[in-house]
């Protein structure tokens, strides 16, 4: 084989090699993206949660007085 097919194979190997590293990064990044997520709709939930019990406590408080 000459040379330059040598050169043109091994750019093509490393391209190959260079989109599998590119698409493991993405992966990871859409694997934290999706974490994040599901902590911020878990928190925001919570919070929810913790004000509609906290307004149920006073409307009960005052049902009381």
């Amino acid at each position: 084989m000459s040379q330059a097919k040598c050169d043109i194979v091994n750019r093509v190997i490393e391209s190959k090699e260079g989109l599998a590293v590119a698409g493991e990064v993405l992966m990871s990044i859409s694997k934290d993206e999706r974490e994040q997520a599901i902590f911020r709709s878990r928190r925001m939930y919570q919070s929810d949660r913790d004000a509609g019990g906290a307004s149920v406590c006073i409307g009960s408080a005052a049902d009381t007085g």
